[in-house]
């Protein structure tokens, strides 16, 4: 059996589509844990409203998104792991392609590509590098979404979220999975995403803060992946060029720089700094 988490906030409007592509899935055995962190809109009877015996309705005091996946994880039952969001749609195969790469590449966790979408059609497909099968070690792990994710459920027994993390969890924990674990990629679009007006990732001022916490705890990451630490460098740069003038642009620059200080990047900051707008 597959344990399915989705934790919720406030997400009335989509949280029932966002559950019914999980109960829709070609592959039957599942549980469905919806992990409801402390909604004060009419979530509770939305979910309450739909009538299948695998879906199991939690209600927890407000502890955040991660905080509402690792309840879910000491919930579940399955041998394997899935988390999915209360806003994305999953496609109808997902699982069943999944579990199927997952034993074809003898690992341990399978992600798919995420779906960026507008106007109904698919703009861009994420990560766009990584090609079905299992990693190396130097691949970078940026841009695999939590939602994508399925995993042996051995994987959770000692690794959970970082739930002091304000962006990134995903990330960081696969960074230290991948030390342990093998990762394999599904090149195949299953997830349809959209961005909401309050989504984590569209808010900046948790991406410095993140971005130095993982310095922190794991500082040996610019050496054991230097492709995903290129890739956080370029986020933090990309970032301080919509923060030029405020009080965190120089902070920005100089953690983007800590994270990769080849030449080209030090001429390109350097230039920043003094105004220029150059682009990597």
């Amino acid at each position: 059996m597959i344990s399915v988490i989705i934790p919720t906030y406030n997400r009335h409007k989509t949280i029932a589509a966002s559950v019914n592509s999980v109960l829709n899935q070609t592959y039957r055995d599942i549980e469905v844990l919806v992990i409801d962190d402390g909604s004060t809109d009419d979530t509770a009877e939305i979910i309450q409203g739909i009538t299948d015996p695998r879906l199991i309705y939690y209600c927890s005091v407000h502890v955040g998104a991660c905080g509402a996946r690792n309840l879910g994880i000491t919930y579940a039952r399955g041998e394997y792991i899935a988390f999915q969001d209360s806003d994305d749609i999953w496609h109808a195969d997902k699982l069943e392609k999944q579990l199927n790469q997952l034993t074809v590449s003898n690992g341990d966790i399978v992600f798919c590509k995420l779906c960026f979408m507008s106007g109904g059609s698919v703009q861009k497909m994420l990560p766009q590098k990584l090609k079905t099968g299992v990693l190396k070690e130097t691949d970078s792990l940026f841009h695999i979404g939590t939602q994508t994710i399925l995993a042996k459920r051995e994987v959770f027994e000692h690794d959970f979220f970082n739930e002091k993390l304000p962006r990134f969890q995903d990330l960081e924990l696969l960074y230290r999975l991948s030390s342990n674990y093998k990762i394999c990629c599904l090149d195949e679009g299953l997830v349809d995403y959209v961005i909401q007006e309050d989504s984590i990732s569209s808010q900046n001022g948790k991406l410095l803060s993140a971005c130095e916490q993982i310095r922190v705890i794991h500082p040996q990451l610019r050496r054991r992946n230097p492709q995903l630490a290129k890739d956080l460098s370029w986020i933090l740069y990309v970032t301080s060029a919509q923060e030029r003038g405020t009080k965190d642009y120089r902070s920005y620059l100089k953690l983007s720089h800590y994270y990769c200080h080849s030449v080209k990047y030090c001429v390109i900051r350097g230039m920043s700094l003094l105004g220029w707008n150059y682009g990597i």
